[in-house]
């Protein structure tokens, strides 16, 4: 009996380590995500960070500019399936607009916390954007441009 032998070819990782020596912004990472042209996004409390695998670019707030990022303290980075770039804040959500570079935000009520304050961001099949405050579920109606209170009782589609 002859004993068949399976190869495996083995690849080696290399990791490169980076830090602010490079250009990153030292804070914790609170979200990162690889978009679909191979941009690397990092969330973190000082900002909105892309790395295109050698230099940074950081986005911050600019209260000068009603399209710079709405807050500096960044906790979730979320591309839909239209390969759009939703980046939710402290204060409020963003919409990025890769040509411009710069963001519009979505319907930011002049109150601290509670509905602005963004943890999470999904698209379901039908590409509604939900949308995860500290006041509870919101979902995004693309034509007014505004966060709509959520009824777990009144949506079927969410019950489902």
């Amino acid at each position: 009996m002859q004993a068949d032998w399976v190869y495996a070819q083995t690849d080696v990782i290399n990791f490169k380590h980076i830090s602010f020596r490079e250009g990153l912004v030292q804070s914790p990472i609170s979200t990162f995500l690889q978009d679909d042209q191979g941009f690397i996004w990092l969330g973190n409390l000082k900002g909105l960070t892309r790395y295109d695998g050698y230099e940074f670019k950081t986005f911050v707030r600019n209260p000068d500019d009603r399209n710079s990022i709405s807050n500096d303290r960044v906790n979730i980075v979320f591309m839909d399936s239209d390969r759009t770039l939703w980046i939710g804040t402290a204060n409020g959500l963003n919409r990025f607009n890769r040509a411009l570079e710069n963001f519009e935000s979505f319907d930011i009520r002049p109150i601290k916390g509670g509905r602005n304050y963004v943890s999470c961001i999904t698209e379901d099949h039908q590409k509604n954007l939900w949308v995860g405050t500290f006041a509870g579920l919101k979902k995004l109606n693309k034509t007014t441009k505004k966060l709509e209170d959520v009824s777990l009782e009144n949506d079927s589609q969410l019950n489902n």
